[in-house]
C-alpha cells in the first residue's frame, strides 16, 4: 500500500505548535502543525495541522459546578505513515480524547475512528464534591474528589479511503 508508507522509508518532520491564552486563561487557543519533506532528512511529504479551543466555564460558585468545552479539528496531506494518522479514541498516549471509544478491539489497534481529517469536540460538567487534608498537614496536602458527567462527538474522514469510515 504504496499510499499508506508502512515500509522501511524515513521520516525527518518539522513541528511546530503554539497557544494563546484569552479571558484571564479562561480560553485557549492552540495550534500544531507538522511537515515532513525530503529535503528534511527523510524519503516522505506530507504535511497537516490541527486547531484546538479549549473553554473553562464557572456554572455555578455556591455549589463548585464547572463546564469545560473543547473543540478540535485537523487535516492533513500527502503519503502519511500509519502513526501520523488523527486517531480518536481513548489510549494513553492520546492527543485526541473520545471517550467511550478504545484505540483495540479484541487486542488488535484499529477500533478507533482513524482518517486524514477529524472533527471532535468534548463538554463536560464537573462538580467538586469534597476536598479532604491528606496526611494530617496543615493545608500542604488535599484529595480533591470530583464528579463529571460528559458527553463527546467526533469524526474522522479518510481521503486516501484506506481505512473503513467509522459512525
Amino acid at each position: 500500500m504504496p499510499e499508506l508508507a508502512i515500509d522501511s522509508r524515513n521520516s525527518g518532520k518539522m513541528l511546530l505548535e503554539s497557544s494563546v491564552y484569552l479571558f484571564e486563561e479562561r480560553i485557549r487557543l492552540r495550534g500544531e502543525g507538522f511537515l515532513a519533506r525530503k529535503s528534511i532528512l527523510g524519503d516522505l511529504d506530507y504535511s497537516g495541522v490541527t486547531v484546538e479551543a479549549n473553554g473553562r466555564f464557572r456554572l455555578s460558585p455556591t455549589r463548585n459546578l464547572m463546564g469545560l468545552v473543547t473543540l478540535k479539528g485537523g487535516t492533513s496531506r500527502g503519503s502519511l505513515p500509519l502513526e501520523d494518522y488523527f486517531v480518536l479514541g481513548v489510549d494513553p498516549h492520546s492527543s485526541n480524547l473520545l471517550r467511550g471509544h478504545p484505540f483495540t478491539g479484541s487486542g488488535r489497534n484499529g477500533a478507533a475512528p482513524m482518517g486524514t481529517d477529524f472533527l471532535l469536540g468534548n463538554f463536560s460538567v464537573e462538580r467538586e464534591v469534597a476536598l479532604l487534608p491528606l496526611f494530617n498537614t496543615a493545608n500542604l496536602a488535599y484529595l480533591r474528589m470530583k464528579t463529571e458527567a460528559f458527553i463527546d462527538t467526533g469524526k474522522a474522514f479518510d481521503r486516501a479511503r484506506i481505512f473503513r469510515q467509522g459512525k
